[in-house]
Formats: C-alpha cells, sequence, structure tokens
C-alpha cells in the first residue's frame, strides 16, 4: 500500500466517525426532547383529571398550568383539547365533563 493510499484511508475513517458521532448526537438530542415533552405532558394531563375530579375551584391555577405546558409542549390534536376545556374562566363541573367525553370519544377511536 503507498502512502497516498494510507493517508486516503485516514481521512474516510476520520471523516467516518465525525459523520457518525454527529449523527449520534442528533438522535440523542432528538430522545431527549421527546423524553422531556412526554415527562411535561403526562404531569400536565394527570393535573387535568385531578382538577376534573374536584368540586371546588381550588385547582384552577394548577389547572392553568397544567393547559399551558399542554399549549407550549402538545400537539395541534392536544392543543385544541386543552383550550377547549377552558372557555373564558373555567368551571370545575364543565370541564369535568368535557374531559369524560373527550376520554370516552378517545377510547371509541382505538
Amino acid at each position: 500500500m503507498t502512502a497516498a493510499g494510507i493517508v486516503i484511508a485516514a481521512v474516510v475513517a476520520v471523516g467516518g466517525w465525525f459523520v457518525v458521532n454527529d449523527l449520534a448526537a442528533r438522535r440523542e438530542r432528538r430522545n431527549d426532547r421527546r423524553d422531556y415533552r412526554a415527562k411535561f405532558l403526562i404531569d400536565a394531563w394527570v393535573t387535568l383529571e385531578d382538577a376534573a375530579q374536584r368540586e371546588d375551584s381550588s385547582r384552577l391555577p394548577a389547572l392553568e398550568s397544567a393547559i399551558a405546558k399542554i399549549q407550549l409542549l402538545g400537539t395541534a390534536r392536544q392543543n385544541r383539547v386543552g383550550t377547549g376545556l377552558t372557555p373564558a374562566p373555567p368551571t370545575p363541573p364543565d370541564v369535568r365533563v368535557r374531559i369524560r367525553r373527550f376520554a370516552q370519544h378517545d377510547r371509541k377511536r382505538r
């Protein structure tokens, strides 16, 4: 093997390492973003469910925070559902009914 062949092989190997490293870093960032998003959305939907079980308005600040998280991190469909739960200031019985209807509709789609 000549010196030029060795240099070319080394350049290809180093270039391949950079490409593979870049692809792995992108995949890792994408997975971290997905995990972060899922964690916050699960927390938000659990908060909404908890607020739907209450008769009083003590959970309204938590409800607003959960809907804000859904609007920030959710899909377009989740945003429509989340904002549809709060017409103006939400009334807890109305929110409970809407969450139950959404859950029933979602079960039918599966």
